[in-house]
């Protein structure tokens, strides 16, 4: 039978946080969940593309090497989302630990991890929803407290990608004209030929194809009932089918993948459901890959036998672990007597190719 001490230490409940579904609706890739980058600490630099349209020049062969400036590619220090949160155990969870009988030490670890568990869905929570708000905003913002916002209104910190201007709203992205010149509300607005403009500015601009669309409440019921739209969907009758039934379907006009973003909420400090996505925002991004987006996760040192004595410092660093990403540990308390549970994440998403990224809103201005 384990000793309390061998239940809590972290190597055994770590495996526990990182096995858990999320609570927030996750309407995105897989693939901006996906860890790319490991980094030491809180603190990193990723390199911002702009993008480089310049040749190499030829030189004759056997002539000296010519020196250039590459442009475009610029290192940007970011700090990492680092949460730190405990909760401290009933007494009756410490005596069952402690307890002889197995089956009541049993009942001791499984409250153990069903906490576990919350701590991971209030983090995957975060994740996704950090993801959620650098698609539609170009950035994250948090409040004095460390609340995730849904604007820049009340912000204490953010972190901001560098989205261009023209990379946002109407899409004024070469400051020859609106892409999105008209709203998409009004049936007869050409919005075939807006995605046909979009599709190749975002050639143009960074060489990245636009692969999904994430697009708020009533942005089907536009395309629904647009005139444009409604005979390039005729071509194929599966798409008219589809557009019929309230959904977009992939292909549309060109562009591979459709997800409506609308359903992603979360609960806010004053327990009401907050969103970042706007009814009428459309978000569109390339398919994800470390060319333009990286998930990086940090490290925090925890410890490992706790309670341990040891003869000197340096022993004690022996029974010190780095733990990446999500981590999770407890330890028994004396005054009063309990067990303090704590959990932890340090993450952050980047948007490496701002301008490969498009944040659209198509009606309402």
């Amino acid at each position: 039978m384990a000793t309390i001490e061998e239940i809590l230490k972290a190597s055994n409940m770590q495996g526990t946080i990182e096995t858990v579904k999320s609570g927030v609706p996750n309407p995105f890739d897989p693939a901006f969940l996906t860890t790319t980058r490991p980094v030491d600490g809180d603190y990193a630099e990723y390199r911002k593309v702009e993008g480089n349209r310049q040749l190499a020049q030829r030189v004759a062969y056997g002539a000296p090497s010519k020196n250039v400036t590459l442009k475009g590619v610029s290192e940007i220090p970011v700090k990492l989302i680092h949460v730190f949160e405990n909760i401290r155990h009933k007494p009756a969870v410490m005596n069952n630990l402690l307890s002889d009988n197995e089956q009541k030490q049993l009942l001791g670890e499984q409250e153990i991890g069903r906490q576990t568990k919350d701590f991971k869905v209030r983090f995957m929570n975060l994740r996704i929803s950090a993801v959620a708000s650098a698609l539609a905003l170009g950035a994250v913002y948090f409040n004095a407290d460390g609340q995730l916002l849904s604007s820049s209104t009340g912000a204490a910190v953010t972190i901001d990608y560098g989205v261009p201007a023209g990379n946002k709203n109407q899409l004024n992205w070469d400051t020859n004209g609106n892409i999105i010149s008209a709203s998409w509300g009004t049936a007869a607005t050409n919005i075939v030929a807006q995605m046909s403009d979009l599709t190749s500015a975002a050639i143009k601009l960074t060489g990245y194809p636009i692969d999904t669309a994430y697009y708020g409440e009533n942005v089907a019921g536009y395309l629904s009932a647009n005139t444009a739209v409604l005979a390039f969907a005729a071509r194929v009758p599966a798409m008219a089918t589809s557009l019929a039934q309230g959904v977009i379907p992939d292909g549309l006009m060109g562009i591979p993948k459709w997800r409506p973003a609308m359903n992603h909420m979360w609960e806010d400090e004053d327990g009401d459901l907050t969103t970042v996505w706007g009814a009428n925002g459309v978000t569109f991004v390339p398919a994800v890959d470390t060319s333009w987006y990286d998930l990086l996760e940090g490290s925090i040192p925890v410890p490992g036998n706790l309670g341990a004595i040891t003869d000197d410092g340096l022993s004690a660093l022996a029974n010190i672990s780095m733990a990446r990403g999500m981590f999770n540990y407890a330890h028994v308390t004396s005054d009063p007597v309990g067990i303090k549970h704590l959990a932890g994440d340090t993450m952050l998403p980047v948007i490496k190719v701002p301008k490969s990224v498009w944040i659209a809103t198509v009606a309402g201005f």
